[in-house]
């Protein structure tokens, strides 16, 4: 059952039981969980103020168990932007879970791409990476795992913050939950670049790709067989590109070889290729 709403900017979706995975109670009821990304709230833009609120409007209506934020909460990292965004998500009602991913306007200041600062986001919201999300494990056998996708140096390096990176110290943690959660029904990850997508913007591609070995590694650790046969990671939530899209993996391809044999993508002129695995 899924509700997508592109202009609330608002993805809701179920988690089924399925017969094949029988490690917990398939009678349990069905966990809901409600994705919100790139809302980009402006303290002077009403509008934006409007769309999130009728989307607190939706998940009140809804009660899932879980919102998950994949980052671009607010439009720039000021005060009066983090604040209005926390003003309207406390309508949210009590007993809702949410929990965030940091995007990179979350930490822009100045409207300036190679300029950053995570100390309103800290002020506000808190921890930005390597997020455990793992109360749902022992009921409906769930892990989720929440990872800042802007570990990258900025500026200096000529890089900005329209394409990403994921670090070798998330990495290792990220393989270091793969196996506690071993025994996991789903492990779904959350943050706000796309593993893969067609857009650009300002001559960088709005992916993990500035690192092509920890992209790389990234892949392969989601691609991890759990003992089913099945990759360890069954979903990766983000955001970023503002549009709405799902991308799966064809059986018996790996997501390198799906990214670069399958001729629908938009990307495949600009292939990825297979980074040396040594940090």
């Amino acid at each position: 059952s899924n509700y997508i709403d592109e202009n609330d900017a608002c993805l809701y979706f179920q988690i089924w039981h399925t017969e094949e995975i029988m490690q917990y109670d398939p009678n349990s009821e069905i966990l809901n969980v409600i994705q919100i990304t790139d809302t980009h709230i402006d303290s002077s833009d009403s509008e934006s103020w409007k769309n999130l609120e009728d989307v607190i409007e939706v998940i009140n209506n809804m009660q899932p168990d879980l919102v998950l934020v994949t980052g671009d909460m607010v439009d720039g990292a000021t005060n009066e932007n983090y604040e209005k965004f926390n003003e309207i998500m406390s309508n949210i009602s009590t007993g809702i879970n949410v929990r965030y991913a940091i995007g990179n306007h979350d930490i822009r200041i100045n409207g300036d791409p190679f300029e950053h600062s995570y100390a309103w986001y800290n002020f506000y919201i808190g921890q930005s990476d390597k997020i455990l999300v793992d109360e749902y494990y022992s009921k409906y056998g769930y892990v989720f795992l929440g990872l800042n996708s802007n570990q990258k140096v900025f500026g200096a390096t000529g890089l900005n913050d329209y394409s990403g990176e994921i670090n070798k110290t998330q990495l290792e943690w990220l393989n270091e939950q793969l196996q506690l959660y071993d025994k996991a029904k789903q492990i779904i990850i959350f943050m706000h670049h796309p593993v893969y997508s067609g857009a650009t913007y300002a001559g960088e591609d709005a992916v993990i790709s500035d690192n092509l070995t920890a992209r790389d590694i990234f892949i392969d650790l989601c691609e991890q067989p759990d003992e089913n046969g099945y990759s360890k990671v069954s979903l990766v939530l983000t955001g970023h590109t503002h549009t709405n899209g799902v991308w799966e993996e064809i059986i018996h391809l790996s997501l390198k070889d799906f990214l670069a044999e399958i001729p629908m993508l938009s990307i495949r002129e600009k292939l990825y290729p297979p980074a040396n695995r040594e940090f």
